[in-house]
């Protein structure tokens, strides 16, 4: 047997790296595994044989160790318990041996007493007289007690958070009264019915105050924090005394009753049978025990401030209350309520109640019932992201000022379904976007191929559609919403959500504006007028829209989630990009349009007669000033520019095809003068519209400047002036410049085919110099993308 305290110490632990095995056999597997590890080698024999005999002595010897100890030491245990067993025999030896002396002397003290049979019946019998004269008094005063109690009850119930002082004597007298009801009651509990019944009528207005008294105990349950609020602290500390008093009887009476459950009966009748002196004092006139009714007035308490809870939270909602309102109050009430119960209410309680955590869980609990509701009915975008992020501010509130951690509350707000929650946001802010997406897409278009009049025009006269406000207005709406929610994923969510609709719109409008465009180059009289002008509107829409989302991207960056700001300005960077489509696509519908009415004009040049006897450049450069004025006055500087760059360089496309076309023929040296005015008019039309210096034109036109001097070149010069052409610009494909010469009047094919060898060898012999790209790469890469298309 161990001592007190100790306990038998298990198997020694193996040696580390030793797994123990459970049966011999296993421990044998084990000893070969190890074994054939290793001696992998038949050299392992001899080297490593020493050490591993070595090796398994020591730790044989540290096994034989911690087994002598542990047996030594279960052998030192089992002799303290056999040392404790016989103190223990010894002591009960002793025991039994005072108790038979005990008996003994009691039974020849009964033996020396003259009659004692009959003293005993006596004695009985005036017990049992003055358990009778305190009943009949007791049932004299019960009357006047029973009123003196309901009197006293009332005035403290009328007065429910008054100072209720004699509370305390209230209970205690029905405590007693109720005492003696219950042992009457036992008393007579082998009469006939009639007297049973007797007796409970007589104490029926008893049970009548008691029940008031109860009423009355669990109203102040109720209003339990109303007291404390009241200043009533000592009215809770005696509630809390007649709690616990109740309680003890409780568990006093429970006792009481297992015992006499488990007491065999024939010990109860040895009185009756026995015939030994002792067995003849018998227990007549000993008061019977009292049968207590169990109250459990700590149950019921706590039902009450569960009902009284309930009763506060049914006050604070009503179906037409805003949700934010709704729980905002809520809020408000559990942290007052909470931060209340333990600086004022908890103190005045025992411990062993756990007031505190009883009150957080009910609150807590009764906070899920009323979310839970809210969810049930049909909710908005916003009333979504509330709940989410009043959901987080309750648990934050609850450990910051409570001390209450979130895995302490039970059950989890919102059972764990945020993603559900999330989910429904997004397909209402989905279902949203597409329904205002629908609706503005609707009206714009309309607008836009109707044409009845002219687009909206801000102070500064640049044309605009009403479309970017408004979408963006519902963007922006969209992000401010839920930024007050998260900023992490669901904004992430959200954002992705609102670029959907962005490239939605992009697409629509980009389809859009190159479909009316195709309707007005395939019959311009059966369609509306001012295609240009709202093409104008929609690029600068479009740049503005790169703002919006400029803006936007700023201010994620800075008010973001640190982890999320890449992959948002990714997707906004998307979106912004889909806008510059956009615009650049209206640009280049404004050029065309623009070149569409001078491709006439262009056809034109070089040919004969028109272009020798007239200005053929002069109407070109006067239509196209038409247009490039109208765009710089209405559209944006940066799309202007941009235009007016691409416009030089299909300017400059336009120039040499009709230089390379069938009809252009060159008389020389007549069409050098022609030549040099219209490169003239051109630089100057483009140094004025783009208002840059004119060196910087010139610089851009210079390879037409050098082409026509190679077309009005003498046939001694031809190579040079190629050369010259070739070195400044080594793109220029041979066979263009074959083109060019004959076109020439003046050169026969015996000349061209001099010129062109020449040209040919050189190009051959000696690797084009390092010089700039001109325009007939341009060209080539842009006939390469048709030709791959």
């Amino acid at each position: 047997m161990l001592a007190p305290g100790k306990t038998a110490p298990g198997p020694p632990a193996p040696p580390p790296g030793i797994t123990r095995p459970t049966t011999v056999d296993e421990a044998a597997a084990q000893a070969l595994d190890k074994l054939a590890q290793v001696l992998k080698y038949p050299d392992d024999l001899t080297s490593k044989l020493d050490t591993l005999r070595k090796k398994t002595a020591a730790d044989k010897a540290a096994v034989d160790a911690q087994l002598k100890a542990a047996t030594q030491g279960q052998l030192d245990d089992c002799q303290t318990g056999l040392d404790n067993l016989k103190t223990v025999q010894t002591e009960l030896e002793a025991s039994r041996a005072t108790l038979e002396t005990i008996y003994r002397n009691g039974d020849k003290s009964m033996r020396m007493i003259p009659n004692f049979p009959r003293v005993q019946k006596v004695s009985t019998a005036h017990r049992n007289f003055l358990e009778t004269q305190r009943t009949l008094v007791q049932f004299q005063e019960l009357s006047d007690r029973v009123d003196r109690v309901r009197t006293t009850l009332e005035e403290h119930h009328r007065d429910l958070l008054g100072p209720a002082p004699d509370l305390l004597y209230l209970h205690h007298d029905l405590f007693s009264l109720e005492e003696f009801r219950d042992n009457t009651l036992i008393q007579v509990k082998d009469a006939n019915d009639e007297t049973v019944n007797t007796v409970r009528a007589y104490f029926r207005r008893l049970d009548d105050v008691s029940a008031r008294f109860d009423a009355y105990l669990w109203d102040l349950a109720r209003h339990l924090l109303d007291l404390v609020m009241a200043k009533r602290n000592s009215v809770v500390v005696r509630l809390a005394k007649i709690l616990e008093f109740e309680e003890k009887a409780d568990e006093e009476a429970m006792a009481a009753a297992d015992e006499a459950a488990s007491m065999p009966r024939s010990r109860s009748q040895t009185s009756l049978t026995s015939g030994t002196a002792a067995s003849r004092i018998g227990t007549a006139g000993r008061p019977a025990r009292r049968h207590r009714e169990i109250k459990s007035y700590r149950s019921k308490f706590f039902d009450v401030l569960h009902d009284s809870i309930s009763a506060r939270f049914d006050q604070l909602y009503a179906p037409d209350k805003e949700v934010p309102d709704l729980l905002a109050e809520a809020h408000d009430m559990v942290v007052h309520d909470l931060t209340f119960v333990y600086d004022q209410l908890v103190d005045l309680f025992p411990k062993k109640y756990k007031l505190f955590p009883f009150f957080v869980l009910e609150y807590h609990r009764h906070v899920y019932d009323l979310v839970n509701k809210v969810i049930l009915d049909k909710m908005e975008t916003g009333t979504i992201l509330f709940i989410m992020r009043w959901c987080r501010e309750y648990y934050t509130d609850m450990n910051d000022k409570l001390g209450v951690a979130q895995e302490l509350l039970e059950p989890q707000l919102l059972d764990g379904q945020e993603k559900v929650l999330v989910d429904d946001y997004l397909k209402l802010v989905r279902t949203k976007l597409d329904e205002w997406m629908k609706n503005l897409l609707a009206s714009e278009t309309r607008e836009f191929k109707e044409r009845t009049q002219q687009p909206e025009m801000d102070s500064q006269e640049m044309y605009g559609l009403s479309a970017a406000v408004i979408l963006f207005n519902m963007v922006n709406q969209q992000i401010d919403v839920v930024m007050e929610a998260s900023r992490g994923q669901l904004l992430l969510d959200v954002v992705r959500e609102c670029k959907r609709v962005l490239l939605v719109y992009q697409s629509h409008f980009l389809q859009l504006v190159n479909a009316e465009y195709a309707k007005f180059v395939q019959d311009p009289n059966k369609v509306p007028g001012g295609i240009v002008e709202y093409t104008m509107a929609l690029a600068n829409d479009s740049l503005k829209c790169t703002e919006f989302v400029e803006l936007i991207i700023k201010r994620l960056d800075a008010q973001a989630d640190y982890t999320f700001r890449a992959t948002l300005a990714d997707e906004l960077n998307g979106a912004m990009d889909g806008f510059m489509k956009v615009s650049k696509a209206a640009c280049a519908v404004l050029i065309d349009a623009a070149f569409a009415d001078i491709k006439s004009a262009f056809g034109l040049l070089f040919t004969a007669p028109a272009w020798y006897e007239g200005d053929v450049m002069n109407d070109v450069v006067a239509t196209l000033s038409d247009y490039c004025t109208d765009y710089k006055q209405h559209l944006q500087e940066y799309l202007f520019n941009k235009i007016m760059t691409d416009a030089m360089e299909r300017f400059l496309v336009a120039w040499i095809d009709a230089l390379r076309a069938k009809a252009a023929k060159f008389r020389v040296p007549r069409c050098w003068d022609i030549m040099q005015s219209d490169l003239q008019q051109a630089i100057a039309f483009f140094v004025a519209i783009k208002e840059q210096k004119a060196k910087r034109i010139e610089k851009y036109f210079d390879i037409m400047d050098k082409l026509f001097a190679l077309t009005c070149s003498s046939k001694k010069m031809i190579f040079l002036d190629w050369y010259a052409l070739w070195k400044a610009y080594n793109d220029v494909p041979v066979a263009v410049i074959e083109d060019l010469l004959t076109k020439r009047d003046d050169l026969d094919k015996a000349a061209i085919k001099e010129a062109m060898d020449a040209i040919r060898a050189k190009v051959k012999e000696d690797p084009p110099p390092e010089s700039q790209k001109s325009i007939f790469s341009v060209m080539a890469a842009a006939a390469g993308a048709s030709g791959g298309k």
